[in-house]
C-alpha cells in the first residue's frame, strides 16, 4: 500500500467524507493491487479473496464516508487492518458449528420412491446432500444454497440479509453451486449420477 502516503491519504479521507465519488474511485485504483495481495494471504482460493475483497472495499468506504477514519493520514494501515480483521472474521465463520445449519435442513420429499431400493438411494443422497453442505468451507456458500434452494427463500430477503446486491448475489450463488457440484462429482457413487440442478 506504498502508494499512499500520509498527505495523499489524508486528502483522499477529506474529499470521500465530502461526497467526491471519483476521490472513491481514485481511492480503489491506488489500492486494490495491495489489497488483492492481502486478500488473498488471508483465504485459500481465488473466489474467497475476490469475495473478502468486495467485502473490504465496501466496508472501507462505508467507514470512511462515516467520518470514522480518525487518522486519515494511516489510511493504508486502516487498509490493511480492515482486511485483516475481516478475513479472521470469515476463518472464524467457517468453525462455525456446520452441523447447525445442516441439522435443520428438512428430509426431502420421499413420495416420487419407487420400492426399498430406490427408497434407499434417496436416503443415502439426501445424507451425502447434508455431509457435502457441512463440508463447504465458506459459510456463506451452504448459508446461501440451504436458504435459497432448501429452504427457497426469495432472493431479495437473502440479499438484504448479507448485504448483497442481486448481481452480487446471482454470482456467489453460482459460486455456491460450482464448487458444491465439484465436491458432489468427487464423493457420488456413479449409481446417483451427476449432480441435480
Amino acid at each position: 500500500m506504498t502508494t499512499l502516503d500520509p498527505e495523499s491519504a489524508a486528502d483522499l479521507v477529506a474529499r470521500i467524507v465530502a461526497g467526491e465519488t471519483a476521490a472513491e474511485t481514485e481511492l480503489i485504483e491506488r489500492c486494490q493491487g495491495a489489497l488483492r495481495f492481502l486478500t488473498r494471504r488471508y483465504t485459500r482460493s481465488e473466489a474467497d479473496a475476490e469475495d473478502l475483497y468486495q467485502e473490504t472495499v465496501m466496508l472501507a468506504l462505508e467507514k470512511i464516508r462515516g467520518g470514522e477514519v480518525r487518522e486519515p493520514e494511516r489510511l493504508a494501515g486502516f487498509l490493511r487492518g480492515l482486511a485483516k480483521n475481516l478475513g479472521t472474521q470469515r476463518y472464524r465463520r467457517r468453525s462455525f458449528s456446520a452441523e447447525t445449519s445442516v441439522a435443520v435442513l428438512p428430509e426431502p420429499p420421499d413420495a416420487r420412491r419407487p420400492d426399498a431400493l430406490g427408497g434407499l438411494l434417496h436416503h443415502e443422497r439426501a445424507r451425502l446432500t447434508r455431509q457435502i453442505l457441512a463440508e463447504l468451507t465458506v459459510p456463506r456458500d451452504r448459508e446461501v444454497l440451504v436458504r435459497y434452494y432448501l429452504a427457497e427463500e426469495d432472493s431479495t430477503r437473502i440479499c438484504d440479509d448479507l448485504e448483497l446486491t442481486p448481481e452480487h448475489f446471482h454470482r456467489v450463488l453460482h459460486r455456491a453451486r460450482q464448487r458444491y457440484r465439484r465436491l458432489y462429482e468427487e464423493r457420488a457413487p456413479r449409481t446417483f449420477g451427476s449432480v441435480p440442478g
